[in-house]
């Protein structure tokens, strides 16, 4: 059986893997894939002698320049980083995403848009983590003005430990900041985010106030984590508990939490057919279904707040269902290539 993606994605894994351990400058590597791809039309009548190995080079470089757009961006004149020091200046942006709380404190990424130094207004981009020491009601799409002291992200470099300044750049921040009390942080704007975003954080907050009002103990913050992907409320001695035991992956939406609500989707569905004969014999009892639970897991995946793991959970759930419905659902291998190619993409 043929298996197309298997090449192109080992062709992926690997320019990402080298990037990742090699420093690799990407001019060298864009002119020989603009080389490569040039090559690719000339030639493309040379049939697959040699459209094969350009196709996949061309994925290898391709992974070299992703990987290198994450663990080393471009840095203009006006990057928030050049901005970094001893001195505190006044920064201007939009919050990028819906702030995090944590008990007594909270961080929210700015998409910066300009900076107030010594009485003068200077463009600035990139994104900045602010955390506080009290929270505030801020939300996404909030343009804020704060008082900060800027620094470089630093890890502890233990061999084998979690690294915090990798971990930042994936997300796009080279640079954070501390607001120490509520007067270094002022709304200027409200409600200038994407709309359709706005609109999906905003029934998100609802529904963890909502949570929140029914059950405002350790339990309520064990539902947010299950159904919102928020365990910052859960209490550290909970956490601990739930580590010990090894059931961790509960409250982690994961695969285990989009094949619940997969297969709920197609219990339900199947029922309301099931439950008129004209349904039956109007609507195709396979599809039906099928696209409905493939419509709620795309719901569910925005409602969850598309995390990394629940997007990757959703993709694999997504194309195991579609594999069913193209009634190519033997081809094992050939399914999870594909998930695997659209996750790392």
């Amino acid at each position: 059986m043929s298996r197309p993606i298997i090449p192109p994605l080992l062709a992926l894994m690997a320019g990402i893997t080298c990037s990742s351990l090699l420093t690799i400058p990407d001019l060298p590597v864009q002119a020989f894939l603009a080389f490569v791809l040039l090559i690719l039309l000339v030639r493309m009548k040379g049939g697959r002698r040699i459209l094969s190995p350009c196709l996949l080079l061309s994925f290898f470089l391709a992974g070299i320049l992703a990987m290198n757009r994450d663990l080393h961006p471009y840095r203009g004149g006006d990057h928030i980083i050049n901005f970094v020091g001893n001195e505190k200046i006044n920064i201007e942006g939009m919050i990028y995403d819906n702030p995090e709380v944590m008990h007594d404190r909270m961080a929210f990424v700015l998409s910066v848009s300009r900076v107030l130094r010594e009485g003068v207004y200077a463009p600035a981009s990139g994104r900045l983590l602010v955390s506080m020491r009290e929270p505030d009601v801020l939300r996404y799409g909030d343009v804020v003005r704060i008082t900060t002291r800027l620094r470089l992200p630093h890890s502890f470099q233990n061999p084998g430990g979690f690294d915090y300044e990798r971990h930042l750049r994936f997300r796009g921040i080279l640079v954070r900041g501390f607001v120490n009390d509520p007067t270094g942080l002022v709304i200027l704007r409200r409600d200038k985010g994407n709309p359709l975003r706005a609109a999906l954080e905003g029934f998100r907050s609802r529904l963890r106030q909502s949570i929140l009002k029914t059950a405002p103990a350790t339990e309520g913050s064990i539902i947010r984590a299950m159904l919102l992907g928020d365990q910052k409320g859960i209490p550290k001695e909970t956490m601990d508990l739930f580590n010990r035991t090894g059931t961790t992956h509960i409250i982690a939406i994961s695969g285990f939490n989009i094949g619940i609500v997969a297969v709920f989707s197609l219990f339900v569905v199947r029922l309301f057919l099931k439950s008129s004969e004209y349904l039956l014999l109007r609507w195709n009892l396979h599809v039906i279904p099928m696209v409905s639970a493939i419509v709620v897991v795309g719901l569910y995946t925005l409602i969850a707040g598309s995390g990394i793991s629940v997007v990757r959970a959703s993709i694999m759930v997504v194309l195991f269902m579609v594999a069913i419905l193209i009634n190519r659902e033997r081809d094992l291998y050939n399914t999870l290539a594909l998930a695997a190619f659209l996750i790392l993409i």
